[in-house]
């Protein structure tokens, strides 16, 4: 039986979602990565909010210059 998340590890885990979200997606973009969607889907944060575990969702853009080659 899992245990609820209290509101403010929803508050925290769901600040931490989007500013990871923003943080990853710029680095991508800084890279000059066109081709990889990266987003955060879930994040769960313990009791005492000391740690989180942050699940992502990866997927690679191929386009049909790139199947060409």
């Amino acid at each position: 039986m899992a245990i609820e998340e209290t509101p403010r590890q929803k508050k925290i885990g769901t600040a931490l979602q989007q500013e990871m979200a923003y943080m990853l997606q710029q680095a991508i973009r800084d890279q000059g990565v066109s081709n990889l969607v990266l987003s955060v889907t879930k994040v769960t944060v313990t009791v005492d909010l000391s740690v989180a575990r942050i699940y992502l969702s990866i997927c690679l853009l191929y386009t049909s210059d790139a199947a060409d080659e």
